[in-house]
């Protein structure tokens, strides 16, 4: 599909996304065999070296970005044409009064309230490397895997830093907790779910960082395997999946925002998020440029990946991307956690 396409011929963005669950389906089937022919031989075509080097590293990136399903996210494995809009639904909480029994009228239905904001797809960071002919043809298969997991683990990074630039206090007012990692533990946890306990249970997260996750494990509630009904903190060195029925995810990466941002406590309506592949146009594709699309079935979540070369210094310059839009929800729907 993706040959036929760089050789000008036209696909639908449906063809060509079932294209890429297909190859990734049957990569994620036969992983071992084919990573072990690739690995033992240079005599398999550079194409077919790098289809399988997406096939490993779309793994990693949806492993980095899937946290972000705990926000109202949509992720479209089907490249955007003639719009660069999604609609992202999320449900407010419903604040409709109980109806009491009224023998003489018997029931009356309410009404239900499902909320749309039309994102735009807008954001599109890459990150790329050139690669020589003589590179492509005899690097090893792992070395060319582990160059390119940095490259899409950064690009992972830098997409939760602008969706996570939202959280400021403007968008979602004053902190739940302000105070120096050295300080939270898990009594200000106990407040903290104190602090939400009108949010539905099972839609919320804790999002946090590393030196706050850190003088967490060592608090005396938490230390012991026992104390949180599993050997997890011991064997993984982590307090997820979750505690005090939040859904606790570690980011190393939080930006301060300028406030001293290190976490927020999140139900999904209070960030939107949308992500689909764009497609290169026509004539982009007749002018040399090599596109591809890489699909988690599981999820959706896809990285594209463009490739053109460069005749005269004998190299090809490739670059991964990810094409998304957020948006502010209800500020309602999240509380910060600041260090000062």
């Amino acid at each position: 599909m993706f040959s036929s396409a760089a050789r000008g011929n036209a696909h639908s963005p449906k063809e060509i996304s079932e294209a890429a669950n297909a190859r990734q389906i049957h990569f994620l089937k036969n992983r071992m065999e084919i990573t072990s022919v690739i690995n033992s031989t240079n005599t398999v075509p550079s194409e077919l070296k790098r289809s399988a080097v997406l096939a490993e590293v779309i793994t990693d990136f949806a492993r980095l970005v899937s946290p972000l399903s705990l926000f109202s996210s949509v992720f479209r494995d089907v490249p955007l044409q003639g719009t660069n809009k999604i609609e992202v639904p999320y449900f407010p909480l419903d604040a409709t009064a109980s109806t009491a029994w009224n023998a003489s009228t018997g029931y009356a239905a309410g009404n239900t309230t499902t909320s749309f904001i039309e994102i735009e797809v807008d954001k599109r960071p890459y990150q790329g490397a050139s690669f020589t002919s003589d590179e492509l043809n005899r690097q090893p298969f792992l070395k060319s895997v582990e160059l390119m997991r940095q490259k899409v683990s950064k690009l992972s990074y830098d997409v939760w830093a602008d969706v996570l630039s939202l959280v400021t206090a403007a968008n979602y007012g004053a902190a739940a907790f302000t105070g120096p990692s050295s300080s939270f533990d898990s009594e200000d946890m106990i407040d903290l779910k104190a602090a939400v306990k009108e949010w539905p249970e099972g839609r919320r997260a804790l999002f946090i960082d590393s030196d706050f996750d850190a003088n967490l494990m060592k608090d005396v509630g938490f230390k012991p395997a026992y104390a949180v009904a599993a050997d997890a903190m011991i064997r993984d060195g982590r307090l997820y999946p979750n505690i005090f029925g939040f859904n606790y995810i570690t980011l190393p990466t939080i930006p301060s925002n300028s406030e001293n941002l290190v976490g927020f406590v999140v139900r999904p309506e209070a960030i939107l998020f949308a992500m689909s592949p764009i497609q290169p146009s026509p004539d982009v594709i007749r002018s040399g440029t090599h596109y591809e699309m890489v699909v988690d079935p599981a999820t959706g979540i896809t990285l594209e990946y463009r490739r053109f070369g460069n005749s005269v210094l004998d190299n090809s310059q490739s670059y991964v991307e990810c094409n998304y839009g957020r948006a502010k929800g209800l500020g309602a729907a999240l509380k910060r956690i600041v260090a000062a």
